[in-house]
């Protein structure tokens, strides 16, 4: 574990052991997290506005006339999740603020053994005149030479060049998706009264795809809503495996199967049944322009300094600039921008259209190709909850208010569900006149949640344990069900125990023989009564549904990670770190409470919110 030792006090990279003077950059990120997130939000709109060789990053990385690849990067998009350096990125800001503070004339680092964070700490210490001396690991340490094969792997493959990774994920990602192709031809809905819908195809209601019926949780009534105004509905599904698509013929088999029997009302296909030879070969000069522009940007590396805190994130997010313009990222990205092009342009004219709003790299681009093959209104649907600490939802001022020809592409309006995600995103800075205010259609279920009666146990009864597992990556989850399985025998003599997993990341029995489980698929909503108590990683967002039912909620936050739950601050709400703190936590089981739904969502039955802007006209 990385440590620095500040004049008498020891600073740790993750955790914090239980010592006199240790302290935790984690919680000194989360403890200002407003400063450190908008210096962060900063730091990234200046690199896409850096001038080299006479022109701004941007405009450097202008692919189509008006629209830069710069907003669809990995660094752009800033999702803690594809980019977990991102909050190694935080912490360097924190420490580089403690030593201005402190002012120390030399520092002590103790296993340096992460050379990107070893390498960030060196350069803000020249750059404050610190001098460093390195501890290494103990020798014990050093002389084991024995490394897994999964170990081995994963060094093989970050020892390949990012060129040919590129290309290597483009011919299997492109044949695995040609048969994607063969979805029965449609001919798309136009109109006044044809709204169309681009969303993923993923939680699907299980019961109504078996009987040919589409129904997405993430979207709800809403669908029904449109058809009972008298509007036709288009669908376009980003496709995506799930446990009950487990292969592409499934999905072209429910695809067909929804569009045979939606009795003119709906009409389904997948974005990828538009690749075809043209696109490939258009994706791919593409690509290899964009190569070509990474290579003569070559001095951006200087640009990566923040010159007001000393520090640079270079040695950090290198590996994510190389990724977004020259390795996988860049050919997933310039495959969907030759896609949506196609497909917007074959869609007849829209007058409304709805997406699914996460801060995506491909929404940029989708809201670029609507605009520019003149489709109408377009609304933004913040589906969920919005996280602290998912800064893909996030932008500095300058990036939300710019207009120029190369601005980040941005749709007509926001459709924000609730309470909290208005004042986050006004906190934000985003303006309130761009925001539609309509019912959470994700949650319209959860009002019920508070009519359902505990059952009562007797002496010998266990109590009922549902675990929530977080998606890609799976670092928080695996640690989660590792500390679960080392106290099973606490948890099984006091609980019966059932897992939920993210469909990103599937958990079996077989990874975890001591701890015994069961595993369920339903929709939460279905299932959560059953219960007495839930804890999860704090990837989940799933913390929320199982805190609106009025269950107990524990959070799983590995030492060192900043909390990614949308119940971050929430009173009452208990986060643990390791087995022991688990362990008493669950020692206490504290009663079922009526929540506050109305603080989240607002969760009228009758839509009346959705009703007025579909009236509207948005």
């Amino acid at each position: 574990m990385i440590r620095i030792k500040i004049s008498n006090k020891v600073w740790f990279w993750g955790g914090v052991n239980d010592c006199d003077n240790c302290y935790s950059l984690s919680q000194y990120v989360e403890s200002n997290g407003y400063y450190f997130r908008k210096k962060y939000l900063a730091f990234i709109h200046e690199i896409g506005q850096k001038n080299i060789d006479g022109s701004r990053v941007v405009e450097h990385l202008e692919i189509t006339k008006g629209f830069s690849f710069w907003w669809m990067t990995t660094l752009a998009e800033k999702s803690l999740l594809k980019s977990p350096a991102i909050q190694d990125c935080l912490k360097l800001f924190a420490l580089a603020e403690i030593l201005e503070k402190e002012a120390p004339s030399a520092i002590d680092l103790y296993d340096g053994s992460n050379k990107h964070i070893n390498e960030s700490i060196l350069i803000i210490c020249r750059n404050l005149s610190i001098k460093v001396a390195i501890h290494s690991q103990n020798s014990t340490a050093r002389k084991t030479f024995y490394v897994s094969k999964v170990k081995f792997r994963t060094w093989l493959i970050h020892k390949i060049p990012h060129i040919i990774k590129g290309l290597l994920w483009a011919v299997l990602h492109i044949f695995s998706r040609w048969p994607l192709r063969s979805v029965s031809k449609i001919s798309w809905f136009s109109g006044n009264k044809a709204v169309f819908f681009f969303s993923y195809f993923f939680h699907l209601d299980s019961d109504c795809a078996s009987k040919g019926r589409f129904y997405s949780h993430q979207w709800g009534v809403l669908p029904r809503l449109f058809r009972e105004l008298g509007y036709q509905s288009n669908w376009l599904h980003h496709f995506l495996f799930s446990e009950h698509v487990s292969n592409m013929g499934i999905g072209i088999d429910l695809i067909n199967r929804f569009n045979v029997n939606s009795n003119q009302i709906f009409l389904h296909n997948f974005l990828d049944s538009y690749l075809s030879i043209s696109v490939v070969a258009r994706a791919t000069v593409t690509w290899m322009r964009l190569v070509g522009v990474s290579l003569r940007l070559y001095k951006i590396k200087s640009f990566f300094l923040d010159k007001k805190s000393v520090v640079s994130l270079w040695p950090l997010l290198k590996d994510d600039w190389y990724k977004s313009t020259r390795g996988v990222v860049a050919f997933q990205n310039v495959l969907w921008v030759e896609l949506l092009n196609q497909a917007m342009s074959e869609m007849p004219k829209q007058n409304i259209g709805l997406y699914l709003s996460e801060g995506q790299g491909w929404e940029r681009a989708f809201i670029y190709f609507w605009k520019k093959h003149n489709h109408g209104k377009l609304i933004a649907v913040v589906h969920s909850a919005v996280r602290f600490w998912d800064l893909r939802y996030f932008n500095d001022i300058r990036t939300i208010l710019e207009e120029d020809c190369l601005a980040m592409p941005k749709p007509n309006k926001i459709a924000i569900n609730g309470p909290d995600a208005q004042q986050t995103l006004i906190k934000a800075n985003y303006p309130a006149d761009n925001f539609l205010k309509v019912e959470a259609v994700r949650y319209l279920n959860f009002k019920n949640f508070y009519k359902f009666n505990n059952i009562k146990h007797s002496a010998n009864t266990r109590y009922r344990l549902l675990v929530l597992g977080g998606g890609i990556p799976s670092h928080s989850t695996q640690e989660m069900m590792n500390v679960l399985e080392s106290e099973s025998k606490f948890i099984l003599e006091n609980f019966s125990v059932v897992l939920k997993a993210h469909p990103d990341y599937l958990i079996t029995q077989e990874n975890y023989y001591n701890l015994k489980f069961e595993l369920t698929t339903n929709p939460l909503y279905e299932v959560l009564h059953k219960f007495d108590i839930v804890i999860g990683s704090h990837q989940s967002a799933a913390h929320l549904d199982a805190y609106l039912a009025g269950l107990p909620v524990i959070i799983y936050l590995p030492d060192g990670d900043l909390n990614l739950s949308p119940l971050r601050e929430v009173c009452g709400v208990r986060v643990v770190h390791n087995g022991e703190t688990l362990v008493k936590e669950l020692e206490v089981l504290h009663s079922n409470k009526k929540r506050d739904y109305s603080q989240f969502f607002w969760l009228d039955k009758n839509l009346s919110k959705w009703r007025k802007a579909i009236k509207s006209g948005f």
